[in-house]
């Protein structure tokens, strides 16, 4: 069965009703469809509370007794705190992957439990839910296109302050806590409003101020236990995990191309290790998830040995992939136009033609000499009606 690009979006505040797919990109029709029979499809896009329950309870299990463990050594002042610390942000920073799934609805078969889960990771990431699953499904819809993906994180060509940025986490984190004061206020930005549905903006007003409310109730614990260890465990975790993410998410299109309808072009797939893949929900098979985004991040794996010979090899490991970019970054000193090889398997598919530019406006016409008013119409004759007022003869 072909895979879409486009696909009917659930509304955030009503995930029972389905909105009209959001427009695709003009060539949305042109985009790279792997073959895969639809009996297979529809069985890997099945959803199931179980396994999604087994992995999230088992994730919020080992962020639990990390924090114990750290409260436990702060207590006693041990310097171990650092290093069981440093383990404790490195996990909650993978709150991420586990929202990123709920955004698409996919982990559970029940509609609470995504909405449970993309609201607890929205708090822990510092995101408002609402808006970042409708800004999300516009990634997938023009993925890599410039100006239209707000999630367009590492532009071509990379300069180094836009990768430490999107390494360290610093633009991320300082731009969606201004986003929420913005919300709280009702003054979203036009990347939201652009993205968002009016029905919907009220929603992430409630939101955004929830959110505040429960960050200064964070902070005013601090005061009255006199004390930073809330602020440490609650807070603090979502700057100092955000590095090993950050990534993560410049790895999944950077010093790739743009403006392709073809996602083995503009997305990269990896191979890792089991444990980081098992943090990560399995989304170092990102050009799978692109293609078939509805797909629970579970039957990934399976997914790639179904289509593995229709895409690249994927890159051996996080290092490679960082050295791809870093050489990028590089070529692309001295030509801004340089973009990793393609590495589509011949006979896959014809090559995609990029997206095309719209033609320049066509000057505009002369302006046409004004014609002579009108003669008055002659008197009518006696015995006829004169004709209606004003009445030209069309509708």
């Amino acid at each position: 069965m072909d895979s879409t690009v486009s696909y009917p979006e659930q509304s955030p505040a009503d995930p029972t009703s389905l909105r009209p797919a959001a427009p695709g990109p003009p060539e949305s029709d042109r985009w790279f469809k792997a073959t895969l029979p639809r009996e297979t499809l529809t069985r890997l896009s099945r959803r199931t509370d179980g396994e999604a329950l087994r992995r999230i309870a088992a994730y919020f299990a080992l962020l639990g007794g990390l924090g114990a463990l750290s409260v436990l050594l702060w207590v006693r002042g041990s310097w171990w705190f650092l290093a069981i610390y440093g383990a404790y942000c490195f996990v909650w920073s993978f709150s991420n992957a586990t929202g990123h799934e709920a955004c698409h609805y996919t982990p559970f078969r029940q509609l609470w439990l995504n909405n449970a889960l993309l609201y607890t990771n929205s708090w822990m990431q510092n995101w408002e839910p609402v808006t970042v699953r409708w800004v999300h499904a516009r990634h997938h819809t023009y993925t890599s296109m410039v100006g239209d993906d707000a999630e367009y994180l590492l532009p071509n060509p990379i300069k180094r302050r836009d990768l430490a940025n999107l390494v360290l986490g610093t633009n991320h984190f300082w731009n969606y806590n201004k986003e929420l004061a913005q919300l709280a206020f009702k003054r979203p930005n036009d990347s939201i409003r652009e993205a968002v549905p009016e029905d919907d903006l009220p929603l992430t007003a409630r939101n955004a101020r929830v959110f505040l409310v429960l960050y200064a109730t964070v902070i005013g614990s601090c005061l009255v236990l006199w004390t930073p260890l809330p602020a440490v465990m609650l807070m603090l975790p979502r700057v100092v995990g955000e590095p090993m993410h950050g990534v993560l998410r410049a790895l999944q299109h950077g010093g790739l191309e743009t403006e392709a309808a073809d996602h083995r072009r503009t997305t990269r797939s990896m191979c890792v290790s089991r444990p980081l893949q098992w943090l990560y929900c399995n989304m170092n098979f990102h050009i799978e998830h692109h293609m078939y985004p509805m797909v629970p991040f579970h039957a990934l794996p399976e997914l790639h040995t179904e289509i593995k010979d229709q895409l690249p090899e994927p890159t051996p490991g996080v290092r490679a992939g960082m050295v791809e970019i870093v050489t990028t970054m590089r070529r692309q000193r001295t030509d801004p136009d340089y973009r990793l090889p393609n590495r589509v398997p011949a006979g896959t598919a014809p090559p995609t033609q990029p997206r095309p530019r719209p033609a320049p406006p066509a000057p505009a016409p002369p302006p046409r000499r004004p014609r002579p008013a009108p003669r008055a119409p002659p008197a009518a004759a006696p015995g006829r009606d004169a004709p209606a007022r004003g009445w030209s003869g069309r509708r």
